[in-house]
């Protein structure tokens, strides 16, 4: 797969790259003897390592490689009760190795759609509905929105008046992006340039 993606330019990566890279990797592990998370899961498939739990909930399903959703199978086989909640238009973590299709194609006693947001107002569902209808692999659950109306904006550039008067009031705001370039790049040189104080949040930590 990665030397088709590669040939039709949609990655930059070579496989003979990966491979070494790989090789490196593995060596380097070795040497130190220390265990990768990839290693753990399959030294626990190996030796047949499971806990003993009588309850297994399992979260973004969605998200799961074919090696850890075998390894949730062999953990779930000792479990009285197995809980998987996952969501197809969620899966964000195909270039990890994550395969959606695995959830489609495991074995359920019952399935309870959960059809209610709490968190997506009117404006950004019906967005998120015209984006998410191009997954080919849906399972279609129509999801509805909150009660709030909300808004979508499109700005080139940031609401530094708006972001200034609510620093003023202390009136928190968030400025969420996809990636840190464009945090680095753009929105903290804008707040530096107009006095405005900020922390940078990574995952729960304050850069």
């Amino acid at each position: 797969d990665l030397a088709k993606k590669y040939d039709t330019g949609e990655s930059n990566i070579t496989p003979d790259a990966l491979n070494k890279h790989t090789i490196s990797w593995v060596n380097l592990l070795e040497s130190q003897s220390k265990h990768d998370f990839t290693r753990l899961l399959e030294f626990c498939l190996e030796k047949k390592i499971s806990p003993t739990i009588d309850a297994m909930i399992v979260d973004e399903g969605q998200d799961l490689n074919a090696l850890q959703m075998e390894v949730i199978k062999m953990w779930g086989e000792d479990a009285k009760e197995l809980y998987m909640a996952s969501d197809i238009d969620q899966a964000i973590y195909v270039w990890q190795g994550a395969d959606p299709k695995l959830i489609l194609d495991l074995p359920t006693e019952k399935e309870i759609p959960l059809v209610q947001s709490y968190r997506c107002p009117k404006v950004i569902t019906i967005a998120a509905k015209k984006l998410i209808s191009r997954n080919t692999i849906r399972t279609g659950v129509d999801w509805q929105p909150t009660d709030y109306e909300g808004k979508i904006e499109h700005m080139l550039e940031l609401p530094i008046q708006e972001l200034s008067d609510a620093e003023k009031y202390g009136v928190p705001c968030y400025i969420l992006s996809r990636n840190q370039y464009f945090i680095k790049s753009y929105v903290v040189p804008s707040l530096v340039e107009a006095g405005i104080p900020f922390s940078i949040y990574k995952g729960s930590y304050v850069i």
